[in-house]
């Protein structure tokens, strides 16, 4: 997989390519973990009980605890289960990316319409609309949108 990215273009850090004898793994794993704009940690049932998959992911997320600057993806490599924490944090980066975007289509919608003006809302109206397009863009279940075509 790193040859793959690299093949890509992408920067890799991969720990069998750049770890010399008489490192020091921490130190190195920092530097890495350092320069890095996002961790793909490849788990396994083995690597769940390792000490350097701890590290590396505890460090990660020590530098940036809410998930803005950089990105963890987690990748399976087994089918063992995840742990409850790890699935956890899974969903919650997930649905930290669809709220995002979800966000910013809203503010894309409203500028467009006061740009174009389509539409005046006050701030009740704008409030409503917006609630009900997060609804719409965040929601699991399937929707059904009523438009209202009452003018006043």
């Amino acid at each position: 997989m790193a040859e793959r990215l690299q093949a890509d273009g992408l920067k890799v850090w991969f720990d069998e390519w750049l770890l010399k004898p008489g490192d020091s793994i921490p130190a190195k794993i920092e530097d890495g973990l350092e320069q890095s704009r996002v961790l793909v940690l490849c788990m396994s049932a083995h690597a769940f009980g390792s000490d350097w998959a701890q590290l590396e992911t505890g460090t990660f997320r020590f530098r940036d605890p809410l998930n803005k600057e950089r990105r963890f993806i987690p990748l399976r490599l087994d089918d063992a289960p995840m742990l409850r924490r790890q699935q956890a944090e899974a969903v919650i980066a997930a649905r930290r990316m669809i709220v995002h975007g979800a966000v910013s289509m809203v503010e894309m919608a409203l500028k467009d319409l006061a740009d174009r003006q389509v539409l005046t809302l006050d701030d009740e109206r704008k409030a409503a609309m917006v609630s009900n397009l997060l609804v719409v863009l965040c929601g699991e279940a399937e929707v059904h949108p009523i438009v209202n075509t009452r003018v006043r």
